[in-house]
């Protein structure tokens, strides 16, 4: 069994590697600060072609504080849309087999949502602190059941209630 890392470098990234060390399963870990920027195709392609992967674990994201999110989210959405679109493509060109998982936080949750239950996480607006974040992450699981429609790729996504703990630099 082969894994991908993606985003290996950040919050995330290194909870879950953590994990996978623990269970002594072999992966590739990979980030933009180890050499891999997803927001280039060819970058994500050649990737996936070296590797095989029979798994990616999708924690790459452009991300931050709240502060952050708001005062950068132009490029918050930019970004993130671009590495979710390549990550598709470069699996629907050379990776078609390979199972994505990808962790979405509680920002994709409507505003209004005092208890998160997964079969309402649509329904209603995202809060305007965390639009340009949490809209990604509405548009991965869209991107995802799209690509699966046209090109079976399977994907399967966490819903995260909350996310804290070692490595957050928030």
């Amino acid at each position: 069994m082969k894994i991908i890392l993606l985003g290996a470098t950040g919050f995330v990234g290194k909870n879950v590697a953590e994990v996978l060390e623990e269970n002594n399963l072999d992966f590739v870990s990979t980030s933009k600060s180890t050499g891999v920027d997803l927001r280039d195709v060819s970058q994500a392609i050649k990737l996936f072609s070296d590797v095989k992967p029979d798994f990616i674990i999708n924690c790459a994201a452009h991300v931050g504080s709240l502060n952050y999110v708001t005062e950068q989210a132009s490029d918050i959405v930019s970004d993130n849309a671009r590495m979710i679109l390549g990550m598709y493509e470069a699996v629907a060109k050379v990776s078609p087999k390979a199972v994505i998982i990808n962790p979405i936080a509680n920002c994709a949750y409507p505003a209004h949502s005092n208890i998160f239950i997964e079969d309402e996480w649509w329904n209603g607006h995202l809060h305007r602190s965390v639009l340009s974040y949490g809209s990604t992450k509405r548009f991965l699981w869209t991107v995802g059941e799209s690509f699966l429609m046209q090109n079976n790729i399977k994907s399967i996504y966490l819903l995260v209630p909350n996310m804290y703990g070692p490595y957050d630099s928030t």
